[in-house]
């Protein structure tokens, strides 16, 4: 485990720690971001889970053991709960890498210099392809990238004030994302980038099957009883009307 800790500190990210970051925030923040998982395994992203650690505490730990840190990787209680995990899966057959304005993350071993990201619909992460010729793409893997999360490649970044959280859904069992005003201390349903929901739609309660992404919710159309388990306002349709440019890849 500590050898994976180790890892890290050969990346040689100390030069960056206070440099700004693309996504928001400095380079040491976004970096903790993206080993927590856009914070998925800390109490900022799962309020409820008392165990986990916060989004600081992994900041700190960056900065101090992992980045800045000369001395012996020391045990302690953060590192023997989800820190050393998180660090062993951010290196297990992956590789740092960083785009061409500044993001940073982890991908699969083998991508190379020249490989693109993408963000699909529909799709919880972004995904690493290489152009194959003839207009042809090559799925190389999935990544991990701070500033293209929460949907930031799509619609823009959260309004200030505003942050993705995961709590139960309107059935008290499965994982959904909500949306937390840290003014109101409110928690909406509704994604503040989005406008109303359209009339001819409404959200229901989620049976999810084994075809459903994990994070997704029912909605059905009114008029039509159609069921989708995707935001009908993320919509390849209702994204392109909103004036977002989308393009098509052919895959191998």
């Amino acid at each position: 485990m500590k050898g994976d800790l180790q890892v890290v500190r050969r990346w040689q990210l100390r030069g960056m720690v206070e440099n700004s970051y693309p996504g928001g925030g400095t380079f040491l923040e976004g970096f903790s971001w993206t080993l927590s998982r856009y914070g998925m395994i800390s109490r900022n992203r799962v309020p409820w889970n008392h165990y986990y650690t916060t989004v600081h505490e992994w900041t700190e730990y960056c900065r101090d053991t992992l980045i800045c840190g000369e001395g012996p990787i020391e045990r302690n209680e953060i590192v023997d709960t989800y820190i050393l995990d998180a660090v062993k899966t951010f290196n297990f057959q992956r590789k740092l890498f960083y785009t061409t304005n500044g993001l940073v993350g982890p991908g699969p071993k083998g991508m190379r210099n020249g490989d693109i990201i993408a963000v699909f619909l529909g799709f919880d992460a972004p995904v690493i392809l290489r152009n194959a010729g003839d207009g042809k793409y090559r799925f190389i893997g999935e990544s991990m990238v701070y500033g293209l999360h929460d949907a930031t490649a799509l619609l823009g970044p959260l309004p200030v004030g505003w942050s993705v959280q995961v709590l139960l859904d309107q059935n008290g069992h499965q994982n959904a994302y909500r949306y937390y005003n840290f003014n109101t201390k409110r928690t909406t349903d509704d994604d503040p980038r989005l406008g109303q929901l359209p009339p001819q739609w409404e959200r229901v309660g989620n049976d999810r099957t084994p075809d459903d992404p994990y994070y997704s919710e029912r909605f059905r159309n009114i008029t039509t009883g159609d069921l989708v388990n995707f935001d009908p306002r993320m919509s390849e349709e209702a994204l392109q009307q909103s004036g977002l440019n989308l393009t098509t890849f052919a895959l191998l």
